[in-house]
């Protein structure tokens, strides 16, 4: 064990490290991370890591020691102050949460807090009330009506270079590209909002025999996540698909492109979007001669980063497709499958696999999930 720790102390990936130590000493793994709480490491990414690992586990005593080590080796780092940040607010630490947000007021920005304010109302306001007006403040301050801006100039320069990393003019070359998706999200967004209500589906291990299939089917309009493979599962989630949001990784490289490809096969016809938190900046894709043809459109570095600001840095690919929807689309939506990896079944209902990438901050997930923004479908046993 001491040569684990020390091996974890000095490695220079100890997120990647202690992943693979997860998957393959998963009887030892618990008693490892408790010793490493004691540790006196100055490694902010074991740190991180730990912090991470303790919001899955919901223990969010030890999640805060971990993460007060990460913010304290790692002052400048945004996404360490907003994880202890929102490790205040899980755990009912309302006037921790309300002084760490006022304290770090002028290092935000004026959106950022506001941004970072509505995931405090959902744990503390009294009523909806609060939140619908503070959903209305963050329109003010250009979230959801952003996208409108962007729908409605998508065919000038400067609505092109929305869809840029650095606001500049977009090269000429990628001009027809950029014109391209904003045509293409154009398109998808009309008709997301042509819609009175939406079911997300997701792709939790506990839809597996829940017979959900017949009430799915027949609801307004259908959204999945990534491509899941339906066939052979109909009786349990539906055979309709009107939309799919997928993780943007998968227009990354040509390898993860060959693999989006063999999924979009059996979707024939049904629009992807592209969606992702993390990126700053859009992958490399011919948007321009692929995505017309494909039906594939990637959301706007802009709006990647409301999704950020609204939720966090490594949020699962249904979490931004419920955040848009639900928050900037403000549309009324119903989740089925949506287990936050704790469902004793495999993961996804259509695999056997039980791994779980620990950089999903899951507690996080649930909280705003299951909260008045979304309306629940019915449990999935």
């Amino acid at each position: 064990m001491r040569e684990a720790l020390d091996a974890i102390e000095r490695s220079p990936d100890p997120f990647g490290l202690l992943s693979s130590l997860r998957q393959t000493q998963r009887e030892s793994f618990d008693s490892l991370t408790q010793d490493l709480l004691t540790s006196s490491s100055n490694n902010p990414g074991l740190w991180r890591y730990l912090a991470l690992n303790f919001i899955r586990s919901e223990d969010y005593q030890k999640a805060a020691f971990a993460a007060d080590k990460h913010c304290r080796l790692s002052p400048e780092n945004d996404e360490a102050f907003l994880r202890r940040y929102r490790i205040a607010v899980l755990s009912d630490d309302g006037p921790t949460a309300r002084r760490m947000l006022e304290q770090q007021r002028d290092r935000l920005g004026d959106f950022q807090f506001e941004c970072s304010r509505f995931f405090y109302l959902l744990r503390f306001a009294e009523g909806v009330i609060p939140i619908n007006s503070h959903i209305s403040r963050l329109k003010e301050l250009g979230c959801s009506e952003m996208l409108r801006v962007l729908i409605r100039e998508f065919g000038t320069i400067a609505g092109s270079a929305a869809y840029s990393s650095t606001n500049k003019l977009p090269e000429p070359q990628d001009l027809g590209g950029l014109l391209s998706n904003n045509c293409l999200f154009a398109g998808m967004i009309a008709r997301l909002e042509g819609v009175d209500s939406l079911t997300v589906v997701g792709n939790g291990g506990s839809l597996r025999g829940a017979g959900l299939g017949p009430q799915i089917d027949s609801q307004e309009f259908v959204v999945r996540i990534n491509f899941p493979k339906i066939q052979g599962f109909e009786a349990d989630v539906g055979a309709r698909t009107d939309m799919v949001f997928f993780t943007e990784a998968f227009l990354a490289s040509q390898e993860n492109l060959n693999s989006l490809e063999t999924l979009r096969a059996a979707y024939p016809g049904v629009p992807g979007l592209a969606i992702d938190a993390a990126r700053r900046t859009s992958v490399q894709y011919n948007l321009c001669s692929e995505g017309l043809t494909k039906q594939i459109a990637t959301v706007p570095v802009e709006v990647r980063s409301l999704l950020r600001s609204l939720s966090y840095e490594f949020a699962t690919t249904g979490l931004c497709a419920v955040v848009m929807l639900s928050i900037l689309l403000q549309k009324d939506i119903t989740l089925h499958g949506f287990d936050f990896y704790a469902s004793q079944k495999p993961v996804h209902f259509f695999s056997s696999s039980s791994e779980v990438f620990i950089g999903h901050e899951t507690a996080v997930e649930k909280f705003i999930l299951t909260s008045d923004l979304c309306r629940r479908g019915l449990p999935a046993r």
